[in-house]
């Protein structure tokens, strides 16, 4: 009992959690001393947990990021991207992120107002917080940032005595700045190996102009697709499709034309599409970097991979881009 005082004490001496501030908590109140100091120390290591997730997200130190969630995620980044959420594996997580940030110079995560809900001698907590997101690519639009403002919502539970995170949530309040910034500093890096290197109203006339030469060279295929989207079309984007064709959104799959018309009308519908230049092609396929925007979003970057024959899609895949 000594040794539960003293510490109490010098829990108020060093951080000033008297029992008066500690029972503000709904959660905390009725606990006893000792439960109340557990649980703070509970709370602290959430909150260095979600912390250290960021951290190594901008360190890109995917060993560690992989090491802080569950080994299956339930990820919702549905505010950004539209859809439902997805239960995603660490490593898909990981192996997305890796691929979306690696080819930025820097990545800073910024995140505050912690408020962490946990019962005492609880396995589980809720973390909530605001946070920004901020990409850096020097480019010679002199746009070099790209901007996300919203708040994360993280579920942990207890694996080995540590927290872990089990469910991700990212609501965005709005996203700023350069939303083609690896476009345009990609521009950039071939003007120079060019020896060419052009002034910011040059480059931009030259996106433009790729894009538009983009968009020409689709196929029929794939063609109909982007009319039918920014047409707002379903029956004629539903008809763009085998009866057997089969989509992969991120790691969801969509198989035969019913269940994609229920997929279009709900998640694609009320979007704009915009195709930003050819990545691969065949014979049968096409890959493109396109700019996806759901209604009411500032959008996001992705690869539509079309696969095709006798002039209706067979087969898609949509994953996010860099």
């Amino acid at each position: 009992m000594l040794k539960q005082t003293l510490i109490l004490i010098l829990c108020v001496v060093l951080v000033g959690c008297t029992t008066a501030s500690i029972a503000q908590a709904p959660s905390e109140v009725g606990a006893t001393p000792t439960e109340q100091i557990e649980m703070l120390v509970a709370k602290d290591a959430a909150v260095e947990t979600v912390t250290r997730l960021m951290i190594a997200t901008d360190e890109l130190d995917w060993e560690t990021v992989q090491t802080i969630f569950t080994d299956e995620v339930f990820f919702d980044m549905t505010s950004l991207v539209g859809g439902d959420p997805l239960m995603l594996s660490a490593q898909s997580i990981v192996d997305s992120w890796d691929e979306g940030l690696r080819p930025l110079e820097a990545v800073h995560h910024q995140v505050s107002n912690f408020v962490v809900t946990i019962e005492p001698g609880a396995e589980e907590s809720t973390v909530f917080n605001y946070g920004i997101a901020i990409h850096y690519l020097p480019n010679p639009t002199g746009e070099n940032t790209r901007t996300f403002v919203g708040t994360y919502t993280s579920h942990l539970t207890k694996v080995d005595g540590d927290w872990r995170i089990d469910e991700f949530k990212f609501d965005a309040k709005y996203v700023d700045g350069n939303l083609d910034l690896e476009a345009d500093a990609a521009e950039a890096s071939e003007s120079d190996d060019a020896g060419d290197a052009s002034a910011e109203g040059d480059a931009v006339a030259e996106k433009e102009t790729a894009a538009s030469e983009a968009i020409e060279l689709v196929p029929a295929a794939p063609q109909c697709y982007i009319d039918a989207v920014n047409a707002e079309d379903l029956e004629t984007l539903t008809s763009c499709f085998t009866d057997d064709a089969v989509i992969i959104d991120v790691s969801r799959s969509i198989d035969g034309v019913e269940a994609i018309r229920t997929w279009v009308d709900r998640e694609v519908i009320g979007g704009t599409l915009e195709v930003l230049e050819t990545v691969e092609e065949s014979d049968s396929s096409v890959k493109y970097l396109v700019i996806f925007a759901p209604g009411g979003t500032g959008g996001f970057r992705a690869h539509y991979e079309f696969t095709y024959a006798d002039g209706l899609i067979t087969g898609m895949d949509l994953q996010y881009a860099p």
